[in-house]
């Protein structure tokens, strides 16, 4: 064999053992792929707080497209992986998007109508459009309606139910919000008032014993004036308040009335609870 044949037979073998070169399309589809699967994990686990605009919803299938034009095929374990993201990825988007309705109609069920603010029901009625316009647009992209979304306090519901459920009763309660809770003071003062105007209490003294109807008042001396009666007949009431959080006072306040209109207030501070003397 001449040296020149000997050395082209160590060229060829050497050629025919080195290994392939890494494709660079198939190294970066394995790469999103792996990252995206971290994304379902997370997703699993957290729901609409992974969320991240920087992980889309279309991206992992969008890395299997352009590894295909660049001559890469997918894997039917990248296709799952990229698939198992979508549905994760939509069911944290139905939750984020049902869960604050849900939450709000749980809170509608407990809350005393007569102690909120009538321009809540704006917010509400966001809430609920926001409810109404992701479900359809979730269910527009393919989401199954059979998917079962878990909510707040371990509630879960399909896609199906969904509408009915949440986002329709939040935005039938937000559309008569500010009525209902018009009414609902408006009884709530009428209850209040009904024992005082039983024994003829009108007028300013009339609103002050309503708008304090949780609070005990006193009479000259220091005692506790319990009944409608002695509310009504006293002409010095006087209510105490604190120790106040911040400084530690006592705040004394006294009414005075002519009749049922109130003619004098005032009020003065106290670094230990008023004796009875003060009650004057």
């Amino acid at each position: 064999m001449t040296r020149t044949s000997l050395i082209s037979l160590v060229l060829f073998a050497a050629a025919t053992a080195a290994p392939a070169a890494a494709d660079p399309a198939a190294d970066d589809l394995a790469d999103t792929v792996t990252a995206y699967g971290r994304r379902t994990a997370s997703l699993k686990h957290y729901w609409s707080q992974s969320i991240d605009k920087r992980w889309p919803i279309g991206g992992c299938h969008a890395a299997i497209t352009a590894a295909q034009e660049a001559g890469v095929a997918a894997s039917d374990e990248q296709k799952t992986t990229c698939d198992e993201f979508r549905a994760y990825h939509q069911l944290a988007e139905a939750e984020r998007a049902l869960d604050p309705a849900a939450h709000a109609n749980y809170i509608l069920l407990h809350v005393n109508m007569g102690d909120t603010r009538e321009d809540n029901g704006s917010g509400l009625a966001q809430i609920a459009a926001t409810c109404t316009s992701e479900l359809d647009r979730l269910l527009a992209d393919g989401m199954p309606t059979t998917i079962v979304v878990p909510l707040v306090r371990g509630h879960r519901l399909t896609m199906a139910d969904a509408r009915a459920v949440v986002c329709e009763p939040l935005a039938k309660a937000a559309a008569t919000f500010a009525k209902d809770v018009a009414s609902a003071r408006t009884k709530a003062h009428e209850k209040a008032a009904a024992p005082y105007k039983a024994v003829g209490v009108t007028g300013q003294r009339l609103a002050l014993l309503v708008d304090h109807i949780d609070y005990a008042m006193y009479g000259t001396g220091g005692g506790e004036l319990r009944t409608p009666k002695q509310l009504k007949s006293a002409a010095v009431i006087f209510e105490l308040l604190g120790p106040n959080t911040a400084t530690g006072l006592y705040t004394l306040r006294r009414y005075q009335f002519r009749g049922d209109k109130l003619v004098s207030t005032t009020s003065r501070d106290f670094l230990v609870r008023p004796g009875s003397k003060f009650y004057r």
